[in-house]
């Protein structure tokens, strides 16, 4: 087993050296990657530093709920600061290269698994591993696009996705997709994971079809095809709908929130080398803050006050706040908010209402709550919109997604600007730069097609 991971990781190196062109002249001997069972597969889905860490940080890092000092923005990398401010130049190649290693793992499972011995196990065990690898593939071709892609038009045929490696062969060419045909892909891995995975795993580090459906739920919500999205959220709190009553959580802890909590369905954080979100750095924005009325507990369960009067983030999900690696993986709560906005953009006026209400009575002190009533789908949805800015801040890849698909609708798109000492940086709505540039030596070895500037 250790021969066999170890030649995967060693191919990987060489996969993401070599941007998936060509291979060195001696190659490794493949036999010795060939598992013997489907235990060996299941192994190389539960590397949890592989499959599980590492998710894109450019699009938080780009996002406008927090700031940093100056102090702390020059202490940073280049490419750190570059993202920050929207350089156009900003080569962020360290979300691609993780990413493409998860798909790279995906894809030698799914290259052996039809054919590997069952050993003791069952067809209903392959088929549930097959299902964890198309997930994790489907899940980080999701991932790019929402960095390396622009905003999904729905007359966007002509637009440019990602590569699609659908196969561990790191001799075959690299080229890119349509995006039409990257979220086809994506689809299409996701839906064969939920048909196949089991209702519940073990921990929440391994996918199951609650992830599956929540995962779908969020790439139709991206893509405004709101019926679609609004089923899976359904067929998701089907299997998991637990919410955290934050009246029962300790503000005063420094983690409020334990490591797979009850909220949690797919576990996952966040790529944390820039240092930006350790505790202390990433400061929240006031405007965010004072949208946090008295009665709100996440006031004083997710912020904590420092020194400087500055507020910063505490209620991660990942179980830590202060690894500076936050929780990037699926939750009850963000599937509450989306079953929530389909509703009111559906015109299902009392069910997004029920569903904003229960989500709302958790968050909010229960001497005083008071139910949100309204007629105006309109209003709901504003109430939506403004519930998830504030539950979902700091909730790695969401706040970058949303700017991206709510810059579409012009009551939603911002201009968002930074101030850094004297200089001023803006980003436009639909700004060519939401998509970041495909990694330059991916592009020099590769010969696809570079994001426009």
């Amino acid at each position: 087993m250790k021969i066999i991971i170890k030649y995967y990781w060693m191919s990987a190196i060489l996969f993401l050296q070599l941007g998936c062109a060509a291979f060195l002249e001696e190659k490794p001997d493949r036999s010795l990657a060939l598992a013997d069972g489907l235990k060996e597969l299941q192994a190389i889905l539960d590397y949890e530093v592989g499959m599980n860490q590492n998710y894109p940080a450019a699009g938080d890092i780009a996002s406008p709920y927090f700031y940093l000092t100056e102090a702390d923005w020059s202490a940073r990398t280049e490419i750190t600061r570059e993202i920050y401010s929207w350089n156009e130049k900003a080569d962020n190649s360290q979300d691609w290269h993780n990413a493409y290693t998860r798909i790279f793992y995906a894809n030698v499972v799914l290259d052996q698994i039809d054919d590997v011995a069952l050993k003791g196990r069952r067809e209903q065990d392959r088929a549930a591993i097959k299902g964890s690898a198309l997930f994790f593939r489907g899940w980080n071709f999701f991932q790019l696009s929402q960095i390396y892609t622009p905003p999904y038009m729905e007359d966007g045929d002509g637009q440019w996705g990602i590569p699609l490696r659908l196969g561990a062969d790191i001799n075959i060419v690299t080229e890119r997709s349509t995006i039409s045909e990257t979220f086809n892909q994506i689809v299409s891995d996701l839906t064969y994971a939920s048909q196949t995975l089991p209702e519940q795993t073990v921990v929440p580090t391994r996918p199951s079809r609650a992830a599956a459906y929540a995962a779908l739920s969020i790439v139709y919500l991206s893509l405004d095809d709101f019926l679609i999205a609004e089923k899976y959220a359904d067929s998701c709190l089907m299997l998991q709908s637990d919410l955290i009553d934050y009246n029962f959580v300790d503000g005063s802890m420094v983690n409020p929130f334990p490591i797979f909590n009850e909220e949690v369905i797919f576990h996952a954080t966040m790529f944390g080398t820039s240092q930006v979100f350790y505790r202390n750095r990433a400061k929240i924005t006031e405007e965010l803050f004072d949208s946090y009325d008295e009665a709100d507990l996440r006031r004083t369960v997710f912020y904590v006050e420092q020194a400087d009067g500055s507020f910063t983030f505490k209620g991660d999900y990942s179980g830590s706040s202060t690894s500076g690696l936050p929780f990037c993986g699926m939750a009850t709560d963000e599937i509450y908010l989306i079953k929530a906005e389909c509703a009111a953009r559906l015109q299902k006026n009392e069910i997004a209402l029920t569903y904003l209400n229960e989500f709302m009575r958790k968050r909010y002190d229960s001497a005083v709550f008071e139910v949100f009533n309204s007629n105006d789908a309109l209003e709901i949805l504003d109430k939506t919109i403004s519930e998830r800015r504030k539950q979902l801040a700091f909730r790695g890849g969401v706040s970058w997604r949303d700017l991206r698909r709510l810059n579409r609708e012009e009551r939603y798109r911002q201009t968002l600007v930074r101030e850094i000492g004297d200089d001023r940086y803006t980003l436009e709505p639909n700004g060519k730069r939401y998509a970041f540039l495909i990694p330059v030596s991916v592009v020099q070895m590769s010969g696809i097609r570079q994001n426009e500037r």
